[in-house]
């Protein structure tokens, strides 16, 4: 699937769910190592252990995405959906989770979205993280970041920004500006508002991201 919405283009990959995203010449992947996962008293799930996966482009008068539904995990019944989409207004990307159906699991963790590929080590590439007034971490940065340095924790009141210059990552948990940057975790207590505020991606252009 592909789409330009404002400017900014989106590909996605059925078979391998990967992502691609181009602004003003500029090209961001999700790395193709990086597999989402539900994490649960249960056990943990691979977005892929679904035993149903739908995928549709949708266009609403905001803007345009993918849906895509997994439902049955395990031996239960759990679904949810993931919405993937481009604002109209500004061509900022935007990631929602969204459960549909919650019994049979007790999720503790979301990792997701997809890390982005971020290993050059270029002074332009940058992590902006909207904590406080704002934590930028260029990618040439000599040691990692944990978010003990920043009092993160993965907890959420706004949704996430993410700049890109030309490229960009998302947080984590242990931020290394030199290495793979691997999905955000949602913990129990912020999935509600996960659910309510969607990540996102901002100025994909020349400008810098579970």
């Amino acid at each position: 699937m592909e789409f330009t919405v404002s400017g900014t283009t989106v590909r996605f990959d059925e078979r391998t769910m990967q992502f691609a995203f181009t602004r003003d010449g500029a090209e961001w992947n999700t790395c193709a190592d990086f597999k989402p996962t539900l994490q649960c008293a249960q056990g943990t799930f691979a977005f892929a252990d679904a035993t149903s996966i739908t995928h549709e482009q949708r266009e609403t008068g905001t803007g345009t995405g993918i849906r895509s539904i997994f439902t049955g995990f395990g031996h239960s019944a759990y679904s949810f959906e993931t919405y993937v989409w481009v604002e109209r207004a500004s061509g900022d990307v935007l990631f929602e989770w969204i459960p549909l159906n919650e019994q049979g699991l007790n999720i503790t963790n979301v990792t997701w979205p997809a890390a982005m590929d971020f290993d050059c080590a270029d002074d332009h590439d940058t992590t902006l993280i909207t904590h406080e007034q704002g934590v930028m971490i260029p990618n040439t940065w000599p040691t990692a970041v944990s978010t003990k340095d920043i009092a993160f924790d993965g907890r959420f009141e706004t949704a996430v920004t993410c700049r890109g210059s030309r490229s960009s990552a998302q947080t984590d948990t242990g931020i290394s500006p030199s290495a793979k940057l691997h999905g955000m975790p949602v913990t129990a207590s912020t999935i509600p508002a996960m659910v309510r505020t969607p990540i996102s991606i901002l100025g994909l252009s020349q400008a810098s991201a579970q």
